[in-house]
Order: structure tokens, then C-alpha cells, then sequence
């Protein structure tokens, strides 16, 4: 990764920290349920996610790099396997306005999304969807530089 895609990158990274640091409550408000286990479990998933970006955008260069191959961020490409039918599927996980099923863009807040969120690559997550549940194999993750919808 050169320079300048590592600035735009950290750049957009900070911009996730900066909104979920000054937003989180209208956030919350927006998109979780009114149930208060729900609210509660939301808001500690972003904590999470805020403690990782802190980390991914300290880091140098190149490490920046190794870790946007490595850990699911909003903004991210994931590769992967249903095991079930050996299908392969590409998914980028997106701020729920900028969601396109048309270019399998995903909200980070859908089932898939939720499970595959600081998911790593070789993991195995279980997704908790709507019709059961159903395991999927991340097999490789790449984040899309200076993506709109990695960005609120």
C-alpha cells in the first residue's frame, strides 16, 4: 500500500471512530430495537469496533496493510465459503444507507454483516439469520480504499 492509500485509508477509518464517537446515540436510536438488551448489545459491539479501529489506525503502513487483509471492518471485501454447497460469494460490509444487493454491499448491521464484523481470515462464524442458522468460512478479507460506503 502506498503513502497516500494509506493516508486515505486512515483517513476514512478515523472518520468511522470520529462519527461513532460523536453519533453513537442517534445511531443507536436509528438502528437498534427499543428493547433495551438489544440497544445494550449493539452499543458494546461498536465499543469493540472502536477499540480495534483505534488499534488498526496506530499502527504503520505497513502493518495498516497487513491488518486491512486480515480483520472485517466496515469497508471491507469478504471472501466466503458456504460450506453447506461449497458456493463462494464476495460481500463488502457498508453503513446501512449505502447497502446494494446489486454489488453484494451489505449493511454491517444484517445477520451476515453482524457475524462477520472484526471476524478474521480462516475463521468460521455461525450466522444467525432468519430462516436458522448457518456457518460461513471467511477466506479472504480486503479493504476498499476511500470506499463512499465505508463512511456514514
Amino acid at each position: 500500500m502506498s503513502h497516500s492509500d494509506a493516508k486515505g485509508t486512515r483517513d476514512a477509518l478515523i472518520g468511522q471512530l470520529v462519527y461513532f464517537d460523536e453519533q453513537v446515540s442517534s445511531f443507536l436510536d436509528e438502528y437498534s430495537d427499543s428493547a433495551r438488551q438489544d440497544r445494550v448489545k449493539l452499543r458494546k459491539l461498536i465499543e469493540r469496533y472502536q477499540r480495534k479501529l483505534q488499534d488498526v489506525t496506530s499502527r504503520n503502513d505497513d502493518r495498516l496493510d497487513e491488518s486491512l487483509r486480515s480483520v472485517v471492518l466496515i469497508g471491507s471485501s469478504v471472501k466466503i465459503e458456504f460450506p453447506e454447497d461449497s458456493i463462494v460469494e464476495t460481500y463488502t460490509l457498508a453503513f446501512p444507507e449505502h447497502i446494494d444487493p446489486d454489488q453484494n454491499r451489505i449493511s454491517f448491521l444484517s445477520p451476515l454483516g453482524l457475524s462477520l464484523l472484526l471476524g478474521s481470515v480462516a475463521d468460521s462464524v455461525t450466522v444467525e439469520g432468519p430462516g436458522g442458522n448457518y456457518v460461513v468460512h471467511v477466506q479472504e478479507v480486503n479493504f476498499a480504499e476511500n470506499a463512499v460506503y465505508a463512511m456514514p
